[in-house]
């Protein structure tokens, strides 16, 4: 709508009028009306106090926006993140077969050359290390931090210090 105001008005040398720009377009007047009302809307603002609804009890910041109701795992997944990358491949690698490939335990035993007890005992483990550490600051086993940095990997030994 706008484009075909802007060429009118160049061929014209005036303003068009709503119906000379339906004209143009194939619509119906009360339409470029309709559109032209939702674009002033559009290009303006209200503040968030502005009252709402037919009684204006509620503000339009009311109606917006809310808190995200998973901000406060936000610093728990980063440090359960870092946590990931100390442990030693043979855990991470069960617990990603585990919670992210869906694999049960059984699946995870055969792959790994293990009993299903054993995975089932290592998962035990790893999951309560990780808790114990993220939740209540109690440090991962010494053997982990080692292995990581051993591996030589610089992420993996970076989270280890």
């Amino acid at each position: 709508m706008q484009r075909a105001s802007d060429e009118l008005r160049v061929a014209r040398g005036q303003d068009p009028t709503p119906a000379e720009v339906a004209d143009e377009l194939g619509l119906v007047e009360e339409e470029v009306l309709q559109a032209m009302q939702a674009r002033g809307e559009a290009m303006s603002s209200k503040s968030l106090d502005h009252p709402m609804g037919e009684d204006g009890a509620e503000a339009f910041g009311d109606l917006v926006g809310d808190t995200d109701p998973d901000l406060e795992y936000v610093e728990l997944r980063e440090a359960v993140r870092s946590a990931l990358h100390k442990l030693p491949e043979r855990e991470r690698e069960i617990l990603l077969m585990r919670f992210y490939g869906e694999h049960t335990q059984s699946e995870i035993a055969e792959r790994m050359g293990l009993s299903q007890v054993h995975v089932s005992r290592l998962i035990t483990r790893t999951l309560t290390a990780l808790r114990d550490h993220v939740m209540n600051d109690v440090p991962l086993p010494k053997s982990w931090v080692q292995q990581a940095e051993r591996a030589g990997d610089p992420e993996r030994r970076r989270t280890a210090a």
